[in-house]
């Protein structure tokens, strides 16, 4: 967009330009009636000379414009290509770690539960177990080893639990599923989300935040 601004205000200066020295000509040429043919050519001749160098030099300023606009659309166009790349292969990252057991299990548990907040979440009868727990941590820790870290950057002191809830949403579970697993009321888990926003000291929400390292998007459901 500032190429094609600088290639429009470049062809209006010129035509300016242009449009200014006819008219100093013309008014030169009047003052020139009583002078020799030979001194009017010669001033001709000047005229010419001086519209031809302008016309070159907005030639030339223009095709370095042009150049320099078409340059641009191949960067952007090159930009929006790796990204495009970078998007599928984080879609085929998320799906893999999916597709690892213990993922496949928990999301096995809720996905087809009809969750309401007016039964008690121990009515469901699920929960997850201690070696389920170890196995989604190594799960994470395979596929993005990178989340925890980063975490512990925003909040040195983060325990099990929490780092529990956050690799929960890297499932995309919800909060009402993740209360169903932890056998927990659904403002439980919601004010447990809250509270570790304040310790992340983020403007985010925890499974916004987890999602965005992740690199993944779409993911989350309420």
């Amino acid at each position: 967009a500032e190429a094609e601004q600088r290639l429009a205000d470049a062809e209006r200066k010129h035509r300016q330009k242009v449009e200014e020295m006819v008219k100093r000509h013309e008014e030169e040429l009047k003052l020139q009636k009583d002078q020799t043919e030979q001194e009017i050519a010669r001033t001709k001749e000047r005229h010419e000379a001086e519209l031809e160098a302008e016309r070159n030099a907005y030639q030339k300023e223009r095709e370095e414009l042009e150049r320099s606009l078409q340059e641009s659309k191949e960067k952007v166009s090159s930009l929006q290509e790796e990204l495009g790349r970078k998007r599928t292969d984080a879609a085929e990252h998320y799906a893999a770690f999916l597709e690892e057991p213990v993922c496949t299990k928990i999301n096995g548990l809720v996905r087809d539960l009809h969750i309401t907040t007016r039964k008690p979440y121990s009515h469901y009868h699920i929960s997850l177990d201690n070696e389920t727990i170890v196995q989604l941590s190594e799960a994470v820790t395979s596929h993005y080893g990178e989340l925890k870290p980063a975490l512990q950057c925003h909040y040195p002191g983060i325990g099990h639990e929490d780092l529990l809830l956050c690799y929960l949403y890297l499932l995309g579970l919800s909060n009402k599923q993740i209360a169903v697993l932890r056998q927990r009321d659904y403002s439980t888990v919601r004010k447990q989300a809250k509270e570790l926003m304040g310790k992340l000291r983020i403007d985010e929400t925890v499974r916004e935040f987890v999602l965005r390292v992740g690199g993944i998007e779409g993911a989350a459901i309420e």
